[in-house]
């Protein structure tokens, strides 16, 4: 009796840690928001800005126009077009407030756009210029 209770739990535990280990942690899906972060970081890091917050502003862009100067500058920067063109729903973006300011002493703003698992396009927007849409890597900073 003892070794088929003892043989039992064998297996009990067997498979109990074979059903724990068998989540795919590969297949976790990836917030929009760290996925916004970790562009916005490395675009910090390669054009020298800095960023004032690890918090973005989910923002939303109603009209086509304004979308039209983000698409024209995200593809500037290298972004490629047809990921506009075939954006589905899921579609977010995300603004980071940056420690510089512009020539005006206003905020300036460095925007992630999020589609489909990735960033499909980045952009500065100037709040004192009209448009206000640059491409990340238009500086028009006060020297400090």
């Amino acid at each position: 009796m003892k070794k088929v209770f003892l043989s039992l739990t064998c297996v009990i535990a067997i498979l109990l840690f074979l059903i724990g280990c068998s989540g795919d942690v590969s297949k976790e899906k990836i917030s929009p928001e760290n996925i916004a972060l970790n562009e916005a970081e490395k675009i910090t890091a390669e054009q020298g800005y800095s960023i004032l917050s690890s918090e973005g502003e989910d923002v939303s862009i109603g009209d086509s126009d304004i979308f039209q100067f983000i698409k024209n500058a995200s593809v500037e920067e290298g972004y490629l077009e047809e990921d506009f063109n075939s954006m589905s729903a899921d579609r977010k973006i995300i603004y980071y407030d940056l420690k510089e300011k512009s020539k005006e002493n206003e905020t300036v703003a460095l925007g992630i756009i999020v589609d489909k698992g990735k960033a499909i396009g980045a952009y500065l927007d100037y709040y004192e210029l009209r448009p206000g849409i640059k491409p990340i890597s238009f500086k028009n900073f006060i020297n400090k």
